[in-house]
């Protein structure tokens, strides 16, 4: 009888940026310097951030809000699960834990890390991040016209289904978009936080890219760079 598998762990490292520099939380660690991180015995998918959100508050006690997940790692002689989500400090005043320090992209070059292996999705965060740059980078123009062409063709199917079915779409997106902003199906009054907001958009999302068609589309997109007529 073969030995029963070791049940899979999951290891979860924030990337925390500055507010207001083009800096990243780094701790001491054992062998180097290393980004903030816990340890769980519950899967959760990556898109999800609550329980990273609920981590940053209520043990870090940092007022973070994460971005996104940077990078998937799965080691299978010690059954982990590794990933890195990008972060941003809300308050420029929050003080770091003692020993922390926030280090710049030049600065992190001559730094050891106990995880050698983060280099790349850091750097991957400093270009996306470092002076707010990621919001201003423009689409790729060779990829404009793609893009715009698979956006029309969303609209239009939309538009044509919805008046084969008789639908009135401004208020179906109106109710989406409220619902969302609204909270939700809660009692009146009530107060939601941002993760249960953010679970909301999510959901929206998530309820789109269900379909088998936007599977299709995305995907040969990704791949192709070009538009799936499907």
């Amino acid at each position: 009888m073969s030995a029963a598998s070791a049940p899979i762990s999951y290891a979860y490292h924030i990337a925390i940026g500055h507010p207001s520099q083009a800096r990243l939380l780094l701790l001491p660690g054992e062998s180097g310097w290393r980004l903030p991180a816990f340890s769980e015995g519950a899967r959760h998918f990556w898109q999800e951030i609550g329980h990273v959100n609920w981590w940053l508050r209520e043990r870090l006690g940092a007022p973070a809000t994460t971005l996104r997940c940077l990078a998937i790692a799965y080691t299978p002689a010690a059954e982990l699960v590794s990933k890195v989500y990008a972060a941003v400090l809300r308050d420029p005043a929050w003080p770091p834990p003692p020993g922390a320090r926030w280090a710049s992209r030049e600065e992190l070059a001559g730094l050891p890390l106990e995880v050698e292996g983060h280099r790349a999705p850091i750097g991957d965060w400093f270009a996306w991040y470092a002076g707010g740059s990621h919001s201003e980078t423009p689409l790729d123009p060779g990829k404009s016209e793609s893009v715009a062409e698979e956006v029309a063709d969303i609209v239009v199917y939309c538009l044509s289904l919805s008046d084969r079915l008789d639908l009135d779409l401004s208020e179906a997106v109106r109710s989406k978009i409220a619902n969302v902003l609204c909270g939700g199906d809660v009692e009146p009054g009530s107060e939601v936080d941002e993760d249960w907001l953010l679970g909301l958009e999510r959901a929206a999302f998530m309820e789109l890219l269900a379909t088998e068609k936007t599977q299709a589309r995305v995907e040969h997109m990704l791949k192709t760079g070009k538009p799936l007529r499907n």
